[in-house]
C-alpha cells in the first residue's frame, strides 16, 4: 500500500513538472496514469482534471473534451467548488463547453450555453460576440440548400465561361454576346442570392440576439 502511494506521488509529481504550455505532453501523460491519478485526494484529483480538460481545449480536441466537461460541471456544482486558484472555474468550463460544442458544429448546444452566460454575465462583450457568431453559423447551417444554390450557380457560370473561351470565341463567334450576357446575369444572380442569403442571417441572428437580451433568468447548467 505504502510502495503505491509513492507512485502515485511520483506520477502526480511527474505531472507537475510538465510545462503549462505542453498541452499534448498533459493529456498524453494523463491519459497514460489515469488510473493512479485517480487514487489521488479529491481536491487534487479535481484540480488535476480541471488541468486536463485545459490542456483537451487547448490541443483543440473538442471530441475528448466534451466527454468529460459534463461530469466536472456537475462536481463543481455538487461539491461547491465555484471558484479555483482565484479562478471562477464553473464560468470557464461552461465557456469552453458553449466554444467546444461550437467547434464541433453543435450550434444549438453552443446557442444555448451562451445564451445562459449572457444571462449570468450581461457585461461579458466577448460571450454577446461569440453568441452572434455562433447564431450566423448556425443559420447558415441550417440554410445548406440555399448555400448549395448558391455553389452551383458560380459552378455553372465557371463552365460557361470555360465553354465560351474554348468553343464559342473560335466557332461561334457571332454568339459571344449571348453567351457573355447568359454567365454574366448567372455571376450576378449568385453573387445576389449570395449577399441577400447573409443579410438575412445576420438580420436574423440579431433579432434573436435582441430577444435574448429581454429574458435574465440564467438556468443552472451541466
Amino acid at each position: 500500500m505504502k510502495a503505491a502511494n509513492i507512485l502515485q506521488d511520483l506520477i502526480y509529481l511527474e505531472y507537475l513538472e510538465i510545462p503549462p504550455g505542453a498541452y499534448q505532453n498533459k493529456v498524453r501523460y494523463y491519459e497514460k496514469h489515469e488510473r493512479a491519478l485517480n487514487r489521488l485526494p479529491f481536491d487534487v484529483l479535481f484540480e488535476i482534471r480541471i488541468d486536463y480538460s485545459r490542456a483537451l481545449f487547448a490541443s483543440k480536441e473538442y471530441m475528448k473534451f466534451l466527454v468529460i466537461i459534463d461530469k466536472l460541471i456537475e462536481t463543481t456544482i455538487t461539491s461547491d467548488i465555484f471558484e479555483l486558484n482565484g479562478v471562477d472555474i464553473y464560468l470557464e468550463l461552461l465557456h469552453k463547453k458553449a466554444k467546444a460544442a461550437y467547434f464541433s458544429a453543435d450550434y444549438k448546444t453552443a446557442e444555448f450555453i451562451f445564451s445562459e452566460l449572457i444571462k449570468i454575465k450581461p457585461e461579458d462583450n466577448c460571450t454577446k460576440k461569440e453568441y452572434f457568431i455562433n447564431a450566423v453559423e448556425y443559420l447558415r447551417y441550417q440554410g445548406q440548400s440555399i448555400r448549395a444554390t448558391i455553389i452551383l450557380l458560380f459552378l455553372f457560370s465557371g463552365i460557361l465561361i470555360a465553354f465560351e473561351l474554348f468553343i464559342v470565341r473560335t466557332v461561334f463567334v457571332d454568339q459571344t454576346w449571348w453567351f457573355e450576357y447568359t454567365r454574366n446575369t448567372i455571376m450576378v444572380l449568385g453573387i445576389t442570392l449570395f449577399a441577400l442569403n447573409e443579410a438575412k442571417i445576420r438580420f436574423a441572428a440579431k433579432r434573436e440576439y435582441k430577444k435574448l437580451a429581454k429574458t435574465t433568468k440564467p438556468h443552472v447548467i451541466y
